[in-house]
This record gives structure tokens, sequence and C-alpha cells, in this order.
């Protein structure tokens, strides 16, 4: 069989969600540099719930998941969090688990 190759599919139709993507004059240079050692990247929705990417240096940097309602988990250098939003906590730090800011802690 000698036939030609096939073209490409139609792009889909339909009007594309969103604003159209940035033209390379409107990025940062520091974006097309690629990731440095202080990156961060949020993700949230229009509800609130947001997740945070975090490459700073130290405690502050790691992953937090927030919902809008106040619930958080937290995982960092320093420590892992998870907390409810209405006072219940457990935090992990080093070889100690705390409970609820300090009531209660497991050496």
């Amino acid at each position: 069989m000698g036939g030609s190759p096939r073209a490409p599919p139609p792009p889909p139709r339909g009007r594309r969600r969103g604003p159209p993507p940035p033209t390379p004059a409107e990025v940062p240079d520091s974006t097309l540099a690629g990731p440095t050692a202080d990156t961060v990247i949020l993700l949230q929705t229009k509800g609130g719930t947001r997740v945070v990417l975090s490459d700073v240096p130290g405690p502050t940097g790691g992953v937090t998941l927030r919902i809008a309602g106040g619930a958080v988990i937290e995982v960092s250098h320093a420590a892992i969090t998870i907390s409810n939003g209405q006072g219940a906590s457990i935090v992990l730090n080093g070889a100690t688990i705390s409970f609820n800011g300090g009531q209660m802690t497991v050496p």
C-alpha cells in the first residue's frame, strides 16, 4: 500500500474556555528559565480550596492543602500538621506527636 500519510484530525469544535494562553512576550523571563530553589505553585478554586507546593528553604516550604472551611494538611521539613479548622489538630514534629495544641503529647 503506497498511499500518502494520513492528515492529523481537525481540532475539536466549540469554543475554548478561559482566556487565551499568554504570548511569549507576556511570560516572565524567570518562568522561561525553569524552576528555581524558591519556586511556589498555587492552585486555588473559586471557593477558596487551595494547594500550595513550595520549594522555599526551611519550615515554610513544603506542601499545604487547605479547604475553604478551615481544614489544613501541611507537610514541611519541620513538621507534618493536620488540623480540622475547629480546634482539633495533630502535629508530628521529630519524634514527638502533639494533639490539640499540646493538650496531649506523646514522646
